[in-house]
């Protein structure tokens, strides 16, 4: 999610309990909408998700990220890796 949304901190506050209650690696990523846009090149800022999700699992960006090789280096050590929107969140924490 980008800094411009308030929903999306909150969302991810609940899905950081849910992982940390099961054992999981959570991580959040906050970005300035001149970022999200710079990764989705010509598209809709949204495809800068599917950009950052190219990039961890072995493509390339079309623009640097201060955080990118950190979380390439995390996805790589990962079983699984899961994007969740910042507008949804886990409901059932059991």
């Amino acid at each position: 999610f980008d800094t411009n949304y308030p929903v999306g901190f909150l969302c991810s506050i609940v899905n950081e309990a849910y992982c940390k209650r099961h054992g999981y690696t959570f991580h959040r990523l906050l970005l300035t909408p001149g970022e999200m846009s710079a990764l989705a090149g010509q598209r809709h800022s949204a495809w800068g998700k599917v950009a950052l999700l190219h990039y961890i699992s072995g493509g390339t960006l079309a623009t640097e990220l201060s955080c990118g090789a950190h979380l390439r280096e995390q996805a790589r050590s990962s079983d699984y890796v899961v994007w969740i929107d910042a507008d949804a969140m886990v409901l059932d924490h059991d």
